[in-house]
């Protein structure tokens, strides 16, 4: 069973939040899980690191890599994220621009593909050809957030910015066991009373020994094939 723990690659937050993120970590190996993370530095490294290093784990570490630039990408996709024309096009002449595009594409065309980051713990590592990220383009269709939540059991969310409530907002769209675990921290701004009241449900986690039964009583429910019902601690 799988546990993606969303975080924040930025420094400051990292700094001001690492003993969390290990906590997360030494957590997650000691339950016997798989960890997942977008395989980026900053709190990710910290969490993934703080799991290779917890004696007697069982799981292996899964990174999901974002792919930097678009420059290996054939459609109709621009720079930006946009759907390109803007306008609405009948579904047959857009097709065939498609089509048109694909085969301009010279035969000997290689195409260009570089990781955004790396920070080489994956003991299981998935490239995406999916560049985009952020508050907004995070949820794009060209995004990988898509594949860390949809991938991943049971979701824990670290403080973050922007592309972190990304990540919470997808995983809350697609109905995934989510625990928030925050120490007094945000997720885009957000701190842990607002995000219960936008996003109803989702568990709040105040300290280790919640997280852990969360944890708990949530692969219980999956396991028994049972629809998990998410819920605050008191």
């Amino acid at each position: 069973m799988i546990v993606g723990v969303m975080a924040t690659s930025e420094e400051n937050t990292t700094k001001k939040y690492c003993s969390l993120a290990k906590v997360v970590g030494a957590l997650v190996a000691a339950e016997s899980f798989d960890l997942l993370t977008g395989g980026g530095d900053g709190l990710m490294k910290v969490v993934g690191q703080e799991f290779l290093n917890t004696k007697g784990r069982s799981g292996k570490l899964i990174s999901i890599l974002r792919a930097k630039g678009t420059a290996h990408l054939t459609g109709l996709w621009d720079k930006n994220g946009n759907f390109y024309p803007n306008e609405v096009v009948p579904q047959a002449k857009l097709d065939k621009k498609m089509r048109e595009l694909i085969r301009n594409r010279a035969e000997a065309t290689k195409r260009d593909w570089k990781e955004n980051a790396d920070n080489g713990q994956a003991e299981i590592l998935i490239r995406t050809h999916l560049p985009y990220s952020g508050e907004e383009l995070g949820v794009h269709d060209l995004s990988r957030n898509h594949i860390n939540i949809l991938t991943s059991d049971l979701i824990i969310i670290l403080p973050g910015g922007g592309g972190t409530l990304s990540e919470l907002q997808l995983s809350y769209d697609y109905d995934k066991p989510t625990a928030v675990f925050l120490n007094g921290g945000d997720v885009g701004g957000k701190n842990a009373n607002q995000i219960g009241t936008d996003f109803a449900g989702v568990t709040i986690a105040q300290t280790e020994d919640q997280l852990r039964a969360w944890l708990q009583s949530s692969r219980t429910s999956l396991m028994a094939g049972k629809q998990h019902s998410r819920g605050r601690f008191t």
